[in-house]
């Protein structure tokens, strides 16, 4: 589920998405933002804000690294969504070979390093304002396009106002359960079919019993089609009319 995945620390605010759009702005941090704290934070280069509980980590000189003519990699969370802002990228000549399948470089004993397939940024401060485009494909990273990179950027927010809007997460997949076993009551069955699904379609509900669920999941559907095409009337006002 969205709740449970780990995305840039600058997308978990309107006030951070609203900095990374405008500015170029990336929080290095491994605390569970719920709002910016400034006060836990040092700016280390212009853009890049640093938790103090990670200061000695990341340098002026790391973030200005060039990575021109060479390549960089950074660890993968299988829940992490964007370049990871809480371990360091890496940097290595472009005669590094990457090997297997999954273009990994093994150079920590828990951690593993995947190719990160950047294009205009220069230095690694630029992949940090960056890490919200990019995307992990199995493979590697691979930058999404802007049309993309953007929906990404405001999952966090869109699922904290789905949250609100339409209650748990839990409460909701309840809910597709019964639809479900309404419409699979409705479709043709050999006899062996029905006989091993009874147990089920015993407790198949009505139309009218799951009316408030049609109602509550088509509000739903309208509101997330409604961001996918104006995410940033979103982002400016949430859509609060």
């Amino acid at each position: 589920m969205i709740e449970n995945f780990i995305f840039t620390p600058i997308s978990k605010t309107t006030e951070g998405v609203k900095l990374a759009l405008q500015n170029g702005t990336a929080l290095i941090t491994n605390r569970e933002l719920f709002s910016i704290d400034w006060n836990n934070f040092n700016e280390i280069v212009p853009g890049i804000f640093v938790d103090k509980d990670l200061i000695n980590d990341f340098t002026p000189e790391y973030f200005n690294t060039s990575i021109v003519g060479k390549k960089a990699a950074a660890p993968h969370n299988a829940l992490y969504i964007g370049l990871p802002c809480n371990n360091k990228i890496k940097v290595y000549e472009p005669d590094v070979e990457f090997y297997g399948k999954d273009n990994t470089l093994y150079r920590e004993s828990n951690l593993v390093y995947h190719k990160i397939d950047f294009d205009t940024e220069t230095t690694i401060g630029e992949l940090y304002k960056n890490a919200w485009k990019y995307s992990y494909t199995k493979t590697w990273y691979s930058k999404l396009s802007e049309k993309k990179s953007l929906q990404q950027l405001l999952k966090p927010l869109l699922a904290k106002k789905i949250f609100r809007l339409y209650g748990y997460p839990s409460d909701r997949l309840a809910d597709y359960g019964r639809i479900i076993l309404f419409l699979l009551s409705k479709v043709s069955l050999t006899d062996d079919e029905r006989d091993k699904l009874s147990v089920l379609l015993d407790n198949a509900p009505s139309i009218d019993d799951i009316s408030d669920v049609i109602d509550r999941e088509s509000g739903l559907q309208s509101f997330v089609n409604k961001v996918k095409e104006d995410p940033l009337t979103f982002l400016n006002n949430g859509f609060v009319d």
